[in-house]
């Protein structure tokens, strides 16, 4: 609610629960979201909000500021993203300038986290052009491409699994 979407749904969501969420106007000029401790949600975060319009800011604890998300970031930027680092260089807290992304070819080094790479699918997926990302680890490649990423339904579908009609993720299989 604080990024000015809608959220229908029962009051307590647990299993089986579903929630919709409908995108809409940012209530205020710039919206500062406290992650707490969850590096998960400051990963996805990024992602989304790198790709819609407004001033975010992601902070969190002190130990979630100790949380590396420089290789995303620069990932993210690599799209067309403006994100800045408000601290320490490679942490939060993060500024993030939403705009359109460009959409190409980007790499990323998961090693630190492989929810890098899931900010980058929901980043892609509202992306201008379709978004190839190779995803490095160590010494480890597996480049992922997505193809058409034109399904409002793609990160449900996605996330449970299955792919919709014209998108396919391509791998080599040499990294997993």
């Amino acid at each position: 609610r604080a990024c000015g979407w809608s959220v229908d749904g029962p009051p307590t969501v647990g299993a089986g629960a579903a929630l919709t969420l409908s995108p809409g106007v940012s209530p205020r000029p710039r919206v500062e979201i406290d992650c707490g401790a969850s590096g998960t949600l400051l990963r996805l975060l990024s992602g989304v909000l790198a790709a819609r319009p407004g001033d975010w800011v992601l902070d969190g604890t002190l130990r979630l500021r100790q949380r590396p998300v420089g290789p995303l970031v620069s990932a993210l930027r690599d799209l067309g993203a403006d994100m800045r680092y408000l601290g320490e260089e490679g942490f939060a807290p993060l500024l993030i300038r939403g705009a359109t992304l460009t959409g190409g070819r980007i790499r990323v080094d998961a090693g630190d986290s492989s929810q890098y790479v899931s900010a980058l699918v929901l980043a892609s997926l509202a992306a201008a052009q379709p978004t190839e990302i190779e995803v490095r680890v160590g010494s480890g490649v597996d480049p992922l491409r997505l193809v058409d990423p034109d399904d409002d339904n793609v990160t449900v579908e996605l996330l449970s699994g299955t792919l919709p009609p014209g998108l396919t993720l391509e791998s080599d299989g040499s990294f997993s």
